[in-house]
């Protein structure tokens, strides 16, 4: 089995492929869901993590349209008092489009608003958040 993750840049104008495609003799689209390929946080989000004797870090995501690359690259931002890299990601999974692993042993919480846009409210301490977008929306999908 051959697990393919297909991007567009553009509405379709530019494919890019996780990895090179080997020459084969034949390829059969057994299935493929349709879904927008940004969402939206309409207010502020934070993602709280909290310390035992100390104030908690917060760090906030700005109200925009979001794809996975942008919360990506707003997960990587965040920072606190003893990590300066808390949280490693990767998108576009064949598990599912987002991961967020959880470096420290605390965990973070994410407000009402982030929630919403994620669909998780934290990420536990020492583990893995496997988030997809697409799964929370309205999905078109065709078998050939």
């Amino acid at each position: 089995m051959i697990v393919l993750t297909i991007v567009t840049n553009i509405n379709g104008k530019t494919l890019n492929f996780q990895e090179a495609i080997p020459k084969v003799d034949f390829i059969k689209v057994v299935s493929c869901s349709l879904y927008n390929s940004w969402h939206n946080l309409k207010n502020r989000g934070t993602v709280t993590v909290p310390h035992k004797n100390d104030p908690a870090d917060v760090t906030s995501f700005p109200p925009s349209h979001y794809t996975l690359e942008y919360l990506e690259k707003q997960m990587k931002r965040v920072i606190t008092r003893d990590n300066s890299n808390p949280f490693e990601t990767e998108i576009y999974t064949p598990f599912c489009q987002l991961i967020i692993r959880n470096k420290l042993n605390r965990s973070a919480m994410f407000d009402e608003d982030l929630t919403a846009l994620i669909g998780v409210n934290r990420v536990v301490a020492e583990r893995t958040a496997k988030i997809n977008l697409s799964s929370r929306l309205h999905t078109s999908s065709i078998m050939i």
